[in-house]
């Protein structure tokens, strides 16, 4: 189990003074059905294991190990936005050193908007396409040299 869990408690407000509205976070779709059955509850816990926001702090990340989603907000902000943020870490922080970011990113149907992946494939495509062309010259040009050399071999 994890020793240090993040905690921290997010309240988005958009707007600014009398106008404010305060942004639901969604913490329920932040994981998939396969990942709940992965964690059950014991009477030894010290914390409910099923809860998505355990669960996602408990995922292993593939790009970095620290970036974990914390909830998805549905609704579109406009304006201004004020993050306010409940520290439930604190001291337990210091002991290893460690820090805290809020990320926030806009998803699309696909993911985030990391474009890497994107450029990486179009990338190795064209080197791949280049080079089936590449081989694909060198083949017609040593089978007509072959073609000239033996004539009765068509």
């Amino acid at each position: 189990m994890a020793k240090y869990y993040f905690n921290d408690e997010f309240d988005f407000i958009m707007g600014r003074y009398e106008d404010n509205i305060t942004l639901k976070v969604n913490k329920n779709d932040i994981i998939y059905e396969s990942e709940k059955r992965k964690f059950t509850n014991s009477p030894a816990n010290w914390i409910d294991v099923t809860s998505p926001s355990f669960i996602s702090w408990m995922k292993i990340s593939p790009i970095n190990p620290t970036r974990k989603l914390y909830g998805i907000i549905k609704q579109d902000i406009e304006g201004d936005l004020t993050v306010k943020i409940t520290d439930n870490y604190g001291k337990r922080l210091k002991k290893f050193n460690g820090k805290r970011r809020l990320i926030m990113a806009r998803l699309t149907p696909f993911g985030g908007t990391h474009y890497f992946l994107g450029a990486a494939y179009v990338g190795v495509g064209a080197v791949l396409s280049l080079l089936s062309l590449t081989f694909f010259c060198c083949y017609r040009k040593r089978r007509s040299i072959l073609n000239q050399m033996n004539p009765n071999n068509e």
